[in-house]
């Protein structure tokens, strides 16, 4: 149901977050933006997928794979190993008024004291004082939980734009989609990322009530 692509099916949530448990509520796709197996390699670096970048501090000593072994259904996945703090990201277009759906699944080896895996989207623009593109001020949506070791879980996030596009340093322009990872000894996969324009009907509010910042910016946390 989730991977279906066309036509694009109102989506009902049955999942294991809490706040879907008590508050149901039904998600129907607009647009997919993408949906990404990740088997298509860079053609200027076959070390990462086509479209997407990765970063982590100087010193954390974890490492980025771009693996072609194991994955969800198939044989490709992205993989971090051994970080503190690493993110695997990928830019797209944003529009300015809509709802966006941001969703992978996650696969950690075995637990570690403190290891948490996350996916978050991140509005980017243009700053109105330097000219140039970076993350603007904006919410960062993260759907942030520990993980169940040796079993796919399915992360989701959402963040609608403002109507006007704007900021107060800058205008969007892109959305930064982006898959963490915290404190991880072992390996963490993650696949099946998918970013979807989408609207909401049923009690969301209420869903949301405890973790939005602002009416236009929420989040699930399943802590």
């Amino acid at each position: 149901q989730l991977q279906a692509l066309s036509p694009p099916a109102p989506l009902t949530a049955e999942l294991p977050d809490e706040a879907r448990r008590r508050h149901p509520f039904t998600v129907s796709v607009k647009r997919t933006v993408l949906a990404d197996t990740f088997d298509t390699p860079d053609p200027q670096d076959q070390s990462v997928p086509a479209g997407w970048y990765n970063w982590k501090p100087e010193t954390d000593p974890g490492r980025f794979v771009f693996d072609h072994q194991s994955g969800r259904h198939d044989t490709h996945s992205l993989r971090l190993a051994g970080t503190h703090n690493a993110v695997w990201q990928r830019k797209l277009p944003a529009r300015p008024g809509a709802m966006y759906r941001f969703s992978a699944w996650v696969n950690m080896e075995q637990d570690a004291p403190g290891a948490a895996v996350r996916i978050a989207m991140q509005p980017r623009g243009i700053i109105k004082t330097t000219g140039k593109e970076s993350w603007l001020s904006g919410h960062a949506a993260p759907h942030e939980r520990p993980p169940a070791p040796g079993t796919w879980q399915y992360l989701e996030t959402f963040w609608t734009a403002p109507d006007s596009g704007s900021y107060a340093d800058g205008d969007l322009t892109l959305v930064d989609i982006e898959l963490f990872g915290k404190r991880v000894g072992a390996n963490v996969r993650y696949d099946d990322a998918r970013l979807d324009e989408v609207s909401i009907t049923g009690p969301w509010y209420d869903a949301f009530s405890d973790a939005k910042e602002t009416l236009g910016n929420w989040t699930v946390y399943s802590w």
